[in-house]
């Protein structure tokens, strides 16, 4: 349950209140050495969460997928989970997978943006483009941060990420799309002086 995740988290690394579980595991992750915390209480599914972090961060995506996937037996229906595994299989090249796992994490949360971006890049990756700008907008709706390739070295990665961002950003305007035919032959002035 979610109090009783919270508590975990609590205990383990006082600092990290008011952040989302997969915030907290990682600052978790930051304050211990997951592999000996895991052994030490192997029923916390934080910590295996974490440890599947290390080894995502690692590239080792055998290690990552039976940690996250540790962590959802010992703490079934954690949304966060089932978007890690969800990109655990997008890097393995398993879309089947990847596709159910986002899904499920959505079933959970249907506000979680990592899960939408997992789907979305997914479903890029099989030519379903329809519902890779979906799921796009969707996150950056949620989660307008995902665009920023700092913060998601990811975000460069996808043809439609950008053209979402630039779409929601004129809809906030009150314009739908740009000026018909672009803007080729237009003179562009300074502030508006045409």
């Amino acid at each position: 349950s979610r109090s009783f995740r919270q508590s975990v988290c609590a205990r383990l690394c006082p600092r990290a209140s008011g952040l989302s579980f997969s915030e907290r595991a990682c600052r978790v992750c930051a304050c211990l050495e997951p592999r000996i915390a895991a052994a030490a209480d192997p029923g916390n599914a934080a910590l295996y969460f974490a440890l599947g972090y290390v080894h995502q961060q690692q590239e080792d995506w055998d290690e990552a997928l039976e940690s996250y996937q540790d962590s959802e037996d010992r703490m079934p229906g954690l949304s966060d989970v089932h978007s890690r595994l969800a990109y655990v299989f997008y890097r393995g090249d398993d879309p089947d997978n990847a596709i159910a796992e986002a899904r499920t994490a959505l079933s959970i949360d249907p506000r979680n943006a990592e899960a939408h971006y997992n789907l979305a890049a997914t479903y890029e990756r099989e030519h379903d483009f329809d519902r890779a700008v979906a799921h796009y907008r969707e996150a950056v709706f949620l989660r307008p941060e995902i665009i920023d390739p700092i913060r998601n070295p990811r975000s460069s990665q996808s043809r439609f990420l950008l053209a979402v961002r630039i779409s929601l950003y004129l809809e906030t305007l009150g314009g739908k799309s740009l000026p018909p035919g672009g803007m080729e032959g237009r003179e562009v002035g300074v502030l508006g002086q045409h």
